[in-house]
Order: structure tokens, then C-alpha cells, then sequence
């Protein structure tokens, strides 16, 4: 109930709008919000609706319901949304934000890393958690040795086995194109694209 609340309040929006955008009965959506049950469609539709790029393709189809006036405001909000999120996880993958020896001066850019991933899945077979980490270290000093600046704007550690990402769960699981499958006991990496 609260998160559902919490939810539409994210986006700016009233019930009646809400309801309006996802196609679901006024009455209805209310009934969510004060405590009911939603069916497994309704309850993956607002499980989804949590992504702000995927609740921006029911704010797109329902342009004509809404009106231009509100269309704008609420395209606005969902600029916001997206932007804050974005603020989070950069924080979350590079942490304090500044382009340092630690991280190879690279620039610290979510599009960058996640292209980098993308890139090591498509073109390595079987990408494991260790090959991943070692992929990225060997990828970013090599570059920094040939040209003065990292690739992916990642800062190391070293442990047991080698060197990894210092926040390497965040960096592999904040990206929606980038999955991980438990795999005999080891995360195993793909794009969401190719599945």
C-alpha cells in the first residue's frame, strides 16, 4: 500500500491521473492505495511502473488522455526522476565523483561503464564474476598505460585472487540491460538485450 502511495507521490501525480495513465479504474487504483490486493498483472504493471523509463512509455500512450498542459508537467517530473536516479547511482558505482589516480582520470560516466559491460558480454563467452572483474582491470590499465586515462572510471582493490571494482556488485547490478544468472554457483553475465 505505502509503496504503491509512494510511488504515484514520485511522480507528482494524483490518483486520478495515476489511474488514468496505467489504465486501470479510478475505483480500482484507490483500492490499491488503501490496502487491496492488486491481481499478478496489475501488481507486475506497477512493479515496472517503479522504472521511470518504462513508466515514461504509459505516459507517452496516454498523451491524448491527459492533455497537453498536464503531459508537460508530468514529462518534467519524469526528467527529474530520471535525473535524480541517475545522480544515485553514479554515486553508488564511483562514489564521491571525482576523476583521480584511483580511478584512472577516467571519466565517470554510467553510459561509458555500462557500454564497456555490454561490450565483454556480447564479445567473451561464458562471462563469469572473476572474468568480469579481470576483463575490466586489465581493460582499464592497459589503456591508462597507452593513453593516460582509464576506460570504465572504476577504482581497484586488490584481494586474494587479484584485483576488483571497489564497488563492483553496484556497478554490475544498476543497470537494467546488464543481468546476472547464478549459474553452478557463479554469477554468470548477460544483456537483457540478447535474451
Amino acid at each position: 500500500m505505502d509503496e504503491i502511495v509512494a510511488l504515484r507521490e514520485r511522480y507528482g501525480l494524483s490518483a486520478l491521473k495515476m489511474s488514468a495513465i496505467l489504465g486501470f479504474g479510478v475505483n480500482q487504483y484507490r483500492q490499491y492505495e488503501e490496502g487491496y490486493m492488486p491481481s499478478e498483472t496489475n501488481g507486475k504493471i506497477l512493479k515496472a511502473c517503479q522504472n521511470p523509463i518504462i513508466f515514461e512509455t504509459f505516459v507517452q500512450n496516454s498523451r491524448a488522455q491527459l492533455g497537453e498542459k498536464a503531459y508537460t508537467r508530468i514529462t518534467g517530473q519524469l526528467e527529474a526522476v530520471k535525473k535524480q536516479q541517475t545522480d544515485v547511482r553514479r554515486s553508488l558505482i564511483f562514489g564521491e565523483g571525482k576523476r583521480t589516480g584511483a580511478n584512472g582520470f577516467a571519466p565517470l560516466s554510467l553510459e561509458r561503464l555500462r557500454n564497456l559491460l555490454l561490450y565483454f558480454i556480447h564479445e567473451c563467452e561464458d562471462v563469469f564474476n572473476t572474468k568480469m572483474n579481470k576483463l575490466l582491470f586489465y581493460a582499464d590499465f592497459y589503456h591508462y598505460r597507452q593513453h593516460g586515462q582509464a576506460i570504465s572510471g572504476l577504482s581497484y582493490r586488490a584481494i586474494k585472487y587479484g584485483p576488483v571494482p571497489v564497488h563492483w556488485d553496484r556497478a554490475y547490478s544498476l543497470f537494467d540491460d546488464v543481468r546476472q544468472e547464478i549459474v553452478i554457483g557463479f554469477f554468470y553475465w548477460q544483456s537483457a538485450m540478447s535474451s
